[in-house]
C-alpha cells in the first residue's frame, strides 16, 4: 500500500509518502512500514499555500508502469486558476 500524508502546521508542509507491507490471515491484518520519503513540490505555488497532500491526494499508475502523484491546492477557486506540480 502507499499512502500519502502532509506533515506540518499554518502554512508549512512536508509532503510524505509511505510504502506499507499489508499482510492479511484469518480476519487479522498485520502491516509493516517498508520505506517512507520526504517528497519536494517542484512546480509553483499556487493557491494559498500551494500545492500539498494535504488538501487531497491520490496515485495513478500509468500502463507502463510510472507512479503519477495528484493533489490539490487549498482555495483553488479564490485564485481563479488551477495549477499543476511534480514531486521527486
Amino acid at each position: 500500500m502507499i499512502s500519502l500524508h502532509s506533515h506540518g502546521s499554518g502554512f508549512t508542509y512536508s509532503d510524505m509518502g509511505y510504502l506499507i507491507k499489508l499482510t492479511i490471515s484469518n480476519n487479522t491484518i498485520n502491516h509493516e512500514n517498508l520505506k517512507s520519503k520526504h517528497l519536494v513540490s517542484k512546480g509553483g505555488v499556487s493557491g494559498v499555500a500551494g500545492t500539498h497532500f494535504r488538501w487531497g491526494a491520490g496515485i495513478r499508475v500509468t500502463p507502463d508502469g510510472k507512479i503519477v502523484l495528484l493533489a490539490t491546492s487549498r482555495n483553488i477557486i479564490a485564485g481563479g486558476s488551477l495549477d499543476t506540480n511534480y514531486w521527486v
